[in-house]
């Protein structure tokens, strides 16, 4: 898995890179079914000035992984802040795309199930 950084307005630290990898490897315990693809993580940090709230920092996250591309977008008044909550949007999301691709596994399953039980019933 790759995390690409980028920042606007003001400077990446070691720290805040550290910040960022250690966030984004729980994105990584979710990606489990398609480990034999390289996932792409591309994080963009930036700060603005607000004229009434001072400043504001937006960080974005695309995360790209067998062909679905998810996205996340956070403002807050600290950066540590908006990186959480779009590990959290983005954990969410990828999460519920692989409950559903499960939820439509299991129904396929249950339907195959249902036809092969008949065919035996049926005799």
């Amino acid at each position: 898995m790759q995390i690409v950084t980028k920042a606007t307005n003001f400077e990446v630290t070691e720290a805040l890179k550290d910040y960022v990898e250690k966030r984004m490897a729980h994105v990584k315990k979710l990606v489990t079914e398609h480990q034999d693809e390289v996932a792409l993580i591309d994080v963009e940090l930036s700060k603005s000035k607000h004229h009434k709230h001072g400043d504001i920092f937006r960080a974005e996250v695309n995360f790209c992984i067998g062909g679905k591309c998810y996205r996340a977008v956070s403002e807050k008044d600290n950066i540590y802040a908006a990186i959480d909550e779009i590990k959290d949007e983005l954990g969410s999301g990828f999460s519920s795309y692989k409950k559903k691709h499960l939820r439509i596994l299991r129904r396929g399953g249950a339907k195959v199930k249902r036809i092969i039980k008949g065919l035996f019933q049926s005799s």
